[in-house]
């Protein structure tokens, strides 16, 4: 078994599969490196440079996070996740930030990140404190 399904299996399906999705989607985007590419386009890229920094988040809103993504992929994401759009902006809005500090510890994006290996073991972490 997995360390999804496993995980899954103690949590119930729902949340870790929106969770799940999201870490591929976020990879779907480029990945991390693609992210940052977006954020500059909008305008935006103090704000994903403080995440993969040493230095403290800033926030974003749900609004900025449609800028960046656009109000299409924005809803591909939330009907994957059985959301509504404006749910799951918010829901990226206060999760984008931790994921991304939590996958660039040392201040820069890791070569070769798998994005939904490193976000299961976050969760892994989290829930049984590894």
């Amino acid at each position: 078994m997995s360390l999804f399904n496993q995980i899954s299996s103690l949590l119930g399906g729902e949340k870790i599969n929106q969770y799940k999705t999201v870490l591929e989607w976020v990879g779907s985007q480029g990945g991390i490196e693609g992210l940052v590419k977006q954020f500059d386009t909008a305008g935006l890229s103090e704000l994903i440079q403080s995440w993969i920094s040493t230095n403290a988040n800033l926030p974003i809103s749900a609004k900025q996070i449609v800028a960046v993504f656009s109000s299409p992929v924005i809803n591909d994401l939330a009907s994957k996740i059985n959301l509504s759009a404006t749910e799951a902006s918010e829901m990226a809005a206060q999760y984008l930030p931790k994921l991304i500090d939590k996958v660039t510890p040392d201040g820069v994006v890791p070569k070769d990140l798998d994005l939904v290996s490193a976000g299961m073991d976050i969760l892994k972490a989290k829930i049984f404190g590894g």
